[in-house]
């Protein structure tokens, strides 16, 4: 999931304060999301979390599992670009992690992470992220991923006999 620091509720641009600055500042940053990448559970400019830094949070500052983790990508490609995603296993050293709506796993060191979410708000109401219903949300959407990933390889295994002849069809069009 990533967000444009534009939509910065401080109404601080990218390169005047980063997340971590202000983080460090604060000890809390609440912003509105974007992307599909967690979807169901956070929509576009409609959700707003709130994130703390990790060691806040926890006293060893290591995520646990379902804890849903902001993240930068070292790259100068990626530069100002944060990524709001679940972590779905934790290794020595590294996270697996994974966007809901997503079926691809990303490997992403500790050092990487910058904070975690601990509160969510969907049209101003306050979401209990230790209710029933979230934990719920939590174990049924995360056992749901290996259907995912087969739903889409059977999607794609059915595309690709499809594709041979229509572009045959194109370049015959094409020609007249």
């Amino acid at each position: 999931m990533e967000n444009n620091s534009a939509n910065n509720p401080f109404g601080e641009r990218a390169d005047s304060n980063t997340l971590e600055e202000i983080l460090a500042e604060k000890g809390v940053f609440m912003w509105t999301t974007c992307g599909k990448s967690m979807r169901p559970l956070l929509k576009t400019n409609r959700d707003i979390v709130e994130i703390r830094r990790p060691d806040t949070v926890y006293d060893d500052g290591i995520l646990k599992e379902n804890d849903v983790a902001l993240y930068s990508i070292p790259h100068p490609r990626f530069k100002g670009q944060y990524v709001l995603h679940r972590v779905r296993k934790v290794c020595d050293g590294y996270y697996i992690i994974c966007g809901d709506n997503n079926v691809m796993m990303e490997r992403v060191p500790f050092n990487w992470v910058i904070g975690v979410m601990t509160g969510l708000t969907r049209k101003g109401r306050e979401v209990n992220l230790n209710g029933a219903v979230y934990r719920f949300y939590v174990r049924h959407w995360g056992s749901r991923y290996r259907r995912r990933i087969a739903a889409k390889r059977i999607s794609r295994s059915l595309k690709q006999p499809l594709r041979r002849p229509y572009r045959a069809i194109k370049r015959v069009l094409k020609r007249k």
